[in-house]
């Protein structure tokens, strides 16, 4: 909607029929959201949730919730910088959650981070690159993490992964 976007979260069941009422949460941001992405955490029947919260191309925030079926949870700004957001990826992990992402503007960055209160940015950039697209995350024991990404560094997009203990 014009001047306000809302994300909502709603919970169905395997057959795809909605449960409850209505959306169980609804979070207004104030800004324009995009790049929503969902994340279960197991058999707990929790999920996270990221998303961009942006203004145009000069300032953007990542924020996110561990719990969005859970009445009261409210979501966490993981990192606010002005540039604007490229892709966006949300992993659940055994230890919490995760989130990666490709900054696009001032430069090419790949960042993340996870959902812990204390924690800061991840910059996991690769040295001498143009762009990096598409950030990808799979889990491993626990606070391992792969993620993989496009990158270009001049002669073309290749794929590329690193491992990181969070």
């Amino acid at each position: 909607q014009t001047g306000e976007f809302r994300v909502r979260f709603r919970a169905f069941s395997p057959s795809l029929a909605p449960q409850g009422a209505g959306p169980r949460e609804t979070f207004v941001t104030g800004e324009q959201a995009d790049k929503l992405r969902l994340a279960p955490f197991g058999g707990s029947g929790e999920v996270a949730g990221t998303w961009v919260s942006s203004m145009g191309n000069t300032s953007a925030t990542i924020r996110g919730v561990t719990n969005v079926l859970s009445t009261g949870s409210s979501p966490q700004a993981l990192s606010t910088f002005a540039g604007s957001i490229a892709d966006l990826a949300v992993q659940a992990l055994p230890v919490g959650a995760v989130a990666f992402w490709s900054q696009g503007i001032p430069q090419p960055r790949l960042l993340g981070r996870t959902f812990a209160a204390d924690a800061g940015v991840l910059d996991v950039t690769p040295a001498g690159v143009s762009g990096l697209f598409a950030p990808t995350i799979a889990p491993r024991d626990g606070g391992l993490v792969v993620v993989g990404y496009e990158c270009d560094r001049g002669q073309g997009l290749d794929l590329y992964g690193q491992a990181i203990c969070l």
